[in-house]
């Protein structure tokens, strides 16, 4: 499936993204391997595409995670997202095996006024 053309309720994603390229209230469409419940030996069973509002960044020591507001959901055992409406996910998680996409703002201009203020905020807590 070509990601870049993935149409879900008619909402697209225009933009290959980075993980320091998020920033809270971004769209994002990312892929997640699902695996099966047995946590000891967790075999891939498929995988789903997710679509999000990024509500909030977490800067922990050893790594970054996201809260999302889940949009919509596709692929395999979809209702498990569907029904918990918000989500946290690390980044590496989201970043780690497939390709990342971000919806374009109205207004670019203040999206880079927000990473830059991020980015001064990584500096001063490091």
């Amino acid at each position: 499936m070509d990601l870049k053309n993935l149409t879900i309720n008619d909402t697209y994603v225009d933009r290959l993204v980075e993980a320091d390229e998020i920033t809270e209230d971004d769209i994002i469409l990312f892929t997640e391997d699902v695996y099966s419940s047995n946590y000891f030996s967790a075999t891939i069973i498929g995988k789903r595409h997710i679509l999000a509002r990024v509500t909030k960044l977490h800067y922990g020591d050893k790594y970054l995670s996201f809260s999302m507001d889940v949009i919509e959901c596709i692929g395999d055992n979809n209702e498990e997202i569907l029904n918990k409406k918000q989500i946290r996910r690390r980044e590496k998680t989201i970043f780690g095996k497939y390709k990342v996409y971000r919806r374009l703002w109205n207004n670019e201009f203040n999206r880079y006024c927000i990473l830059d203020a991020q980015e001064k905020y990584k500096i001063y807590t490091a």
